[in-house]
């Protein structure tokens, strides 16, 4: 996570707390500011954290992005929490479902590497989903990974597709964070290329 902007979202005694280096501490703390773990004391809250795998903490060029994704928090909770809009498009929890419920995360708090986007620009979300399922070992975005980037990381400069998560009522159109004018969470990505859209790609441990 960029230090710069995890700082800025940190009062004085947290900043105390945590070694400048240490980005488990510092991606909880921008969440729990966000208003996860409301009510609970921080360092209850960081015992939740998961330590990071050993897989995940080298840095890696095409997945630049360590992300902290807390999995049990809903769309609606979290997007409030991103500054996204969702809920007042009508949608619930239950808008946005798994393509496939074996390629998506567990109900908690789980580290991932990812990159924004930005290698498929331009590219069909469908196209990049299959690519993901082909090589076993990736996984294309889902609802939680682009609200997490979006947190965590900051406005991207292109709207991240999340070909995994796609709608209930209409399995042809998935999730999308867009960054431009209101920023939100969508359901109604269509199938088709655009120069400013990319599917968000991540590994797991």
């Amino acid at each position: 996570t960029s230090p710069d902007r995890a700082h800025a979202l940190l009062g004085p005694i947290e900043l105390a707390l945590m070694g400048e280096s240490d980005v488990r501490i510092a991606q909880a703390l921008v969440w729990r500011k966000a208003g996860a773990g409301r009510g609970i004391a921080a360092e209850k809250f960081l015992s939740q954290i998961p330590e990071i795998p050993a897989s995940l903490l080298q840095h890696r060029d095409e997945f630049p992005l360590l992300t902290l994704v807390a999995g049990h928090i809903g769309n609606v909770k979290a997007c409030r929490m991103a500054g996204l809009k969702h809920k007042e498009y009508g949608y619930t929890d239950e808008t946005l479902v798994p393509f496939d419920e074996r390629r998506t995360l567990p109900k908690q708090w789980t580290w991932i590497r990812a990159h924004d986007g930005t290698p498929n620009l331009g590219r069909k979300p469908s196209v990049c989903r299959a690519e993901c399922i082909e090589s076993q070992f990736l996984y294309s975005g889902i609802d939680s990974v682009g609200v997490a980037i979006y947190l965590v990381h900051g406005k991207r400069g292109h709207v991240m597709d999340l070909p995994e998560s796609v709608c209930a009522d209409d399995r042809n159109v998935c999730a999308s964070v867009c960054p431009f004018g209101i920023s939100d969470l969508c359901a109604d990505r269509g199938d088709d290329t655009n120069p400013m859209y990319g599917s968000a790609v991540f590994v797991r441990e």
